[in-house]
């Protein structure tokens, strides 16, 4: 379901109380921008001076900007995620209902996908990579140019010191994932020298994790600038491999179980909550997980408390190794085959 926003929520407010375009272009104007991609609320707007003192010293604003809070989040329309298919034992119908949206349209569930695993049934989303293709056509070129079979695959492929030295210069022209100026800063910042670091940055160039600037102290941390610290001895198992920060979802699943002493389907119900941004569940979670924190592992209740507010922090952000790693190898292997086979590749 695709929600109205606070900027059109404004324009239409304007539009259907019957003001000229120009109010809600002058309000929309000094809303403040979307910061990595993530639009402001009305609320938040109101905090900004300016948008404050428009508000306050215009009644026709007052008046659009009062109607659009009652417009802002409220469902616009429906979409259809392309890759999710939905897998059940018998027709979907004995289940759920179902819809088509015109002829020839493809049947999809009426409920959207959370609301469909609540009826227990399997959403898989089935992505297709244009990016495999490309390094199927090079491994035929090689074959066809200079008869070398390469399995990509091989682990003496995945030691190739030239690949890294290429990524951690920035050289990412055709990279899969890793081709934006904003990710070259942080492969030069970062010096990637094995999958494990193309593994973090996927995960790290996400508006969670820069939005809270985890970004620059895990490289700083990588590069000894500043100590790695673990809020408590016991997470170290969990957060050895991220310098004591927490950056995936497995790591959650694995404090939840071995600090907090919750039971597989305990540690997953958070994880899903954290995965898909639920915060308002996330209260719920904090008496057992505190009191877990003390019974397992000796916490202090405070330290428990903070850690715990992290991982609220990190429910806005969290990311999962297993989309990453996968992820992270295919970057690789195209940046082997750019350095390595330039022609063929490009």
């Amino acid at each position: 379901f695709s929600r109205i926003g606070a900027k059109k929520a404004v324009r239409d407010a304007a539009r259907v109380l019957g003001y000229d375009f120009d109010i809600g272009d002058k309000i929309a104007k000094v809303m403040p921008p979307p910061v990595f991609g993530i639009s402001k609320s009305l609320d938040e707007c109101m905090e900004t001076e300016e948008f404050a003192r428009l508000y306050e010293s215009d009644e026709d604003v007052k008046k659009v900007v009062d109607t659009a809070f009652g417009l802002e989040g409220l469902i616009r329309e429906t979409g259809i995620h392309a890759a999710g298919l939905v897998v059940a034992d018998k027709p979907i119908t004995e289940y759920i209902p179902v819809m088509q949206k015109g002829e020839g349209a493809p049947v999809v569930t009426q409920y959207d996908m959370r609301r469909v695993e609540e009826n227990g049934l399997l959403k898989i989303d089935f992505l297709g990579l244009r990016n495999l293709s490309i390094v199927d056509m090079c491994l035929k070129n090689m074959k066809e140019r200079h008869n070398i079979d390469l399995n990509v695959y091989d682990k003496p492929q995945m030691l190739d010191e030239k690949t890294f030295e290429s990524l951690a210069k920035g050289e990412n022209v055709g990279v899969f994932q890793v081709e934006s100026s904003g990710i070259k800063e942080l492969l030069v910042g970062l010096k990637p020298s094995e999958l494990e670091d193309l593994v973090a940055i996927l995960a790290l160039y996400r508006p969670g994790p820069m939005g809270s600037n985890v970004h620059n102290e895990f490289v700083d941390r990588k590069h000894k600038r500043k100590p790695v610290r673990f809020l408590h001895p016991s997470l170290k198992d969990s957060l050895s491999n991220t310098f004591g920060l927490l950056l995936y979802q497995e790591q959650l699943l694995s404090i939840a179980r071995n600090v907090a002493g919750f039971d597989v389907g305990e540690a997953d119900d958070l994880r899903k909550v954290v995965g898909k941004k639920q915060t308002e569940k996330m209260p719920k979670f904090r008496a057992k997980f505190i009191d877990g924190c003390v019974k397992t592992v000796g916490m202090d209740r405070s330290t428990a408390d903070q850690l715990f507010r992290e991982i609220e922090h990190h429910a806005s952000y969290s990311f999962s190794s297993c989309h990453s790693v996968p992820y992270a190898l295919l970057s690789y292997i195209t940046a082997y085959l750019r350095v390595n086979y330039p022609v063929e590749y490009m």
